[in-house]
């Protein structure tokens, strides 16, 4: 009598390996039934990324059209006027920047010195914005010349 429960709990320990196997075995062919998880992502992926690419080509076929609608004087004086609020942006930015840093506290001091080196990063793509837009227009003018 004293071995029952040593073989009661043999038993069940069997029983319960037996029951994971089996789940284990079905979870398997489950798993190959469906759609690899891969194939989940892409087609996900691909669904979130649809409509603002979408949207992002209609603003490129606008803006490209009202760029081919302007003379290049008219151009030069947006990409002055833009340039001019640009200054003024980085101007209130600087201003912002001197007063976190004036400032007693470490972690205020710190957003300072990040806003400080972020100005040369927001004058670079300021830049880049406007060498792209110059391209853009040479490219849509190019393009109704020959038409």
């Amino acid at each position: 009598m004293e071995n029952v429960p040593n073989i009661m709990l043999g038993v069940a320990g069997l029983g319960v390996a037996t029951a994971i196997g089996f789940v284990g075995y079905a979870l398997y062919y489950w798993l190959d039934s469906v759609p690899a998880i891969s194939d989940l992502w892409d087609e996900t992926k691909e669904a979130i990324t649809k409509g603002p690419t979408m949207v992002k080509t209609a603003v490129t076929g606008l803006v490209d059209s009202r760029l081919a609608s302007l003379t290049w004087e008219e151009f030069q004086d947006l990409k002055i006027k833009d340039d001019a609020e640009f200054e003024v942006a980085i101007a209130g930015i600087q201003e912002m920047a001197n007063k976190y840093l004036s400032s007693s506290f470490p972690m205020t001091q710190m957003m300072g010195r990040r806003l400080n080196s972020k100005i040369p990063e927001m004058r670079e793509n300021q830049i880049k914005k406007w060498d792209d837009l110059t391209d853009r227009w040479h490219i849509a003018h190019e393009t109704n010349a020959g038409q």
